[in-house]
């Protein structure tokens, strides 16, 4: 080792030359700018928020269609159900009103008391007299008197433009040599008394006279209550009272039917007094 090496104490400073030749440095190419490093742990946290965030979207939005859907379902569901409410309903009251409309003729028909039955076995026994002016046709039975100048008692009755039976009449005829001028009749019917004052007579003669009435059972509350009694008696006797004198007879069978068959007819049709 050289003595003359001057050692320097360990804290002296080194000079410049020393130590610009001592460290001498090869130039270093110039480095690109670095990127500051990111934490591992920040990117993780916000990829996995935003797929949290996603999912939660997801799940609203399906929450939201299957609500429609199932609000969707409910309204239709309840539109049929209503629709199938008001074709039952509408079907319902159909059936009722046809119901009703059926019941209501029926129960026409059994008030005005039609028998059908009973139609088919008098109609023979009368003959049909059309008026075209009163636009009516009269029912008389055959059995009636042909001519006005001829004794005789009946009942007759016309049918409207709908076949419907009124104005049931009673007609009673006295034929003979004499007058009487009658002004009433007294009816003995089954042992009863009946009384038709007030008639409205008419008169007529040639060599015989004639008086007859022919009267509404409307026109008379008398007339009906001796019709009444008649349609279903027995016996049966009239007495014509005439200004100053009378004249009994003694109904026969026919002259009983002849009133008896019109008014079951009448009533057969539906007709009432």
């Amino acid at each position: 080792m050289d003595n003359n090496l001057n050692l320097l104490p360990p804290d002296a400073p080194i000079s410049q030359e020393k130590q610009g030749a001592s460290d001498t440095q090869v130039p270093q190419p110039p480095q690109p700018p670095q990127l500051p490093k990111k934490k591992k742990g920040k990117g993780c946290l916000i990829a996995v928020g935003i797929f949290v965030f996603l999912m939660i979207l997801i799940a609203i939005f399906s929450d939201g269609d299957n609500q429609a859907k199932s609000d969707s379902d409910g309204l239709v569901t309840d539109s049929t159900e209503v629709v199938t409410e008001d074709i039952e309903h509408a079907a319902a009251v159909a059936t009722e009103e046809a119901t009703e409309v059926v019941t209501e003729d029926i129960e026409q028909t059994a008030a005005v008391g039609i028998d059908s039955a009973k139609i088919r076995k008098l109609r023979p026994f009368f003959t049909e007299k059309k008026d075209e002016f009163k636009g009516i046709v009269w029912i008389e039975p055959k059995a009636r008197p042909k001519y006005t100048n001829a004794n005789g008692i009946c009942t007759y009755f016309a049918l409207n433009s709908e076949g419907k039976p009124g104005n049931l009449r009673f007609r009673i005829q006295y034929y003979a040599n004499d007058w009487l001028f009658i002004n009433s009749y007294t009816f003995l019917i089954d042992g009863n008394i009946y009384t038709f004052s007030n008639p409205d007579v008419e008169r007529d003669n040639n060599s015989m006279i004639w008086e007859w009435s022919d009267t509404g059972v409307a026109q008379s509350g008398e007339v009906a209550q001796i019709l009444n009694a008649i349609k279903n008696a027995k016996e049966v006797k009239i007495r014509f009272n005439g200004r100053q004198y009378y004249k009994d007879k003694v109904l026969t069978q026919k002259d009983i039917k002849a009133i008896q068959q019109p008014i079951e007819y009448f009533e057969a049709l539906g007709g009432r007094f």
